[in-house]
């Protein structure tokens, strides 16, 4: 999910993708490979104007043969 319309539909693993910071890229390759497990990436908030991180957790759900992350995000508090 991203609210920001700029980077909706973006290839997060591709680092040639222009506008994707490369913690984004770090984390979403340690996804890619890690069935769970954290992590933490920054973005830039539009609406309070300044770079903040996120945590990032995720854990691996198997159906019907078939593996998918489950991702929660939080804002680290300051």
């Amino acid at each position: 999910y991203d609210d920001d319309e700029d980077e909706i539909g973006l290839n997060v693993l591709d680092e040639e993708t222009e506008g994707v910071n490369p913690s984004l890229i770090k984390v979403t390759r340690a996804m890619a490979a890690t069935a769970n497990g954290n992590g933490e990436y920054t973005v830039f908030d539009k609406r309070m104007k300044k770079e903040i991180t996120k945590i990032i957790l995720w854990t691996t759900i198997a159906m019907h043969g078939t593996e998918f992350r489950l991702a929660l995000t939080h804002t680290r508090d300051e």
